[in-house]
C-alpha cells in the first residue's frame, strides 16, 4: 500500500472512529491550535504533516494511535486535519548563524538537545493520576529524609528534577537538615521487580533561592549539588531547561504540560509507591491572583497548572512541571516548573503554584557554573 493509501485510510478510519469529536471540535485547515503536549501547531491536512506520517511508519503501538486521534482537530471530506506541531523538524542542536550564537554563548554547563530531554514516552492525553512508564521521565528523582524510626529506610518527602549530570533542582521548602539523600533512576520506591536499576547518591551541598527565607512562597526554589556524577547511570540523564529565547519568552498560559511525583494519591491520603503522572493545564496568572488573594502573591516568579482532579500533592514538591515537544523526530521535555504549593490537592477552586523556571534560569545558571 503506497504512503498516501496508507493515510488516506487511518484518516478516513479515525475519522469514522470519532466523528462526533470532529463534528463538535473541527478547525479551519491553517488554524493554529495547541497538542495534548502543550506544543503549538497548526490544524492541516494529514498528508502534509511530517510528523504523523513519521509515526505511521515507525510506530503502531495503541498508545501511538490514541496519541494520533488526540491530533484530530477537524476534517475535509473523508481527509483528516491534524493539529501538526510547527516545529517538529527544527534542527535545534545545530546553531548556523550569529544571533543563536549570541544567544547561547552563556548557557554555562546547561545541558542542551541531544543531550537532555529525552522520553520514550508517545504523549497520550492523561486525564487524572496514572502510573508512569521505565524511561518515560528519566531525570525525575526521589529525595530522602533521614528517618529516626528505621535509619535504613530514608522517608521520601519530596521530588526533583535532574538538571545536569551532577544537579538537581528542588522546591526551596524541601531544604531541611534531615535531608541527605538523592535517588536516581527509580519507578517504584519500595520493589525490586519493576525493571529499574535505581542509585541513591548522597548530597553533598544545598543552594536556597536568596529571597525564599524572607517571602516562604515566593522564590521556592533551590539547587542540590549531587557527590557524584550520574553519568554512566543506566537510563538517567536530565531534563531540557528552557534557556533559549523562544522558550524562556512564553507564559505557557493553555499548555497541558505533565507533573510527576511519588505524592499523595489525594489530601491527607497515602503517597504513591510508584512514580505517578498527570497532565494539568496551566491557567493565567491573573486567575490565579483571583484564587489566592487572601493568601499568598501571585507574581512573575510563578506559574499555576491544575483543575479538579489534575494536580500535583503532598509528597510532590519539589518535581518537575514538563512540557514535552517533537524535535528530531523524539520527544523531549522542558522543565518548565517546580511543584511549588497549592490549597488542597486538586482543588477545583485552587490551581497549583509552581517556581516559574524561566524566570530563575540566570540564578541557575550561576550557581551551577559555580559548584
Amino acid at each position: 500500500m503506497s504512503q498516501l493509501n496508507i493515510i488516506s485510510f487511518f484518516s478516513y478510519s479515525l475519522c469514522l472512529i470519532i466523528l462526533f469529536v470532529c463534528v463538535t471540535n473541527s478547525l479551519d485547515e491553517g488554524t493554529p491550535c495547541n497538542l495534548s503536549t502543550g506544543q503549538f501547531g497548526l490544524c492541516q491536512n494529514v498528508q502534509t504533516c511530517p510528523f504523523v506520517i513519521n509515526i505511521l511508519k515507525t510506530n503502531k503501538s495503541h498508545e501511538a494511535i490514541q496519541f494520533l486521534q488526540s491530533l484530530i482537530c477537524g476534517y475535509s471530506g473523508n481527509i483528516a486535519l491534524v493539529c501538526c506541531p510547527t516545529d517538529t523538524f527544527k534542527s535545534a542542536p545545530n546553531i548556523d548563524t550569529n544571533e543563536e550564537l549570541e544567544k547561547t554563548a552563556n548557557v554555562g554547563d546547561l545541558p542542551e538537545v541531544p543531550d537532555c530531554g529525552l522520553s520514550t514516552s508517545n504523549l497520550p492525553k492523561v486525564v487524572g493520576g496514572v502510573p508512569a512508564t521505565l524511561g518515560e521521565f528519566p531525570w525525575v528523582v526521589a529525595l530522602g529524609y533521614k528517618n529516626t524510626k528505621t535509619p535504613s529506610q530514608p522517608k521520601w518527602l519530596c521530588g526533583g528534577s535532574l538538571i545536569t549530570k551532577n544537579h538537581v533542582l528542588t522546591a526551596g521548602h524541601c531544604i531541611t537538615d534531615t535531608l541527605y539523600l538523592a535517588r536516581v533512576g527509580e519507578l517504584n520506591l519500595y520493589r525490586d521487580d519493576d525493571g529499574a536499576h535505581p542509585v541513591d547518591i548522597p548530597i553533598a551541598k544545598t543552594i536556597l533561592h536568596e529571597g525564599y527565607p524572607k517571602n516562604q512562597r515566593l522564590f521556592d526554589i533551590a539547587i542540590l549539588v549531587l557527590s557524584r556524577s550520574t553519568d554512566g547511570i543506566d537510563k538517567v540523564w536530565p531534563i531540557c531547561l528552557p534557556w533559549k529565547s523562544d522558550l524562556r519568552s512564553r507564559s505557557f498560559e493553555n499548555y497541558n504540560p505533565f507533573v510527576a511525583g511519588w505524592g499523595k494519591l489525594y489530601a491527607n491520603g497515602p503517597s504513591s509507591d510508584v512514580l505517578l503522572k498527570a497532565q494539568v493545564p496551566v491557567v493565567q496568572n491573573s486567575i490565579c491572583q483571583s484564587q489566592y488573594r487572601t493568601l499568598s502573591v501571585i507574581n512573575d516568579s510563578v506559574l499555576c497548572a491544575g483543575k479538579g482532579n489534575q494536580d500535583a500533592c503532598n509528597g510532590d514538591s519539589g518535581g518537575p512541571l514538563m512540557y514535552g515537544q517533537a524535535i528530531m523526530r523524539q520527544i523531549r521535555f522542558y522543565l518548565i516548573g517546580v511543584v511549588s504549593y497549592g490549597s488542597g490537592c486538586a482543588n477545583r477552586d485552587f490551581a497549583g503554584v509552581y517556581a516559574r523556571v524561566t524566570y530563575f534560569i540566570d540564578w541557575i545558571r550561576e550557581h551551577i557554573a559555580t559548584n
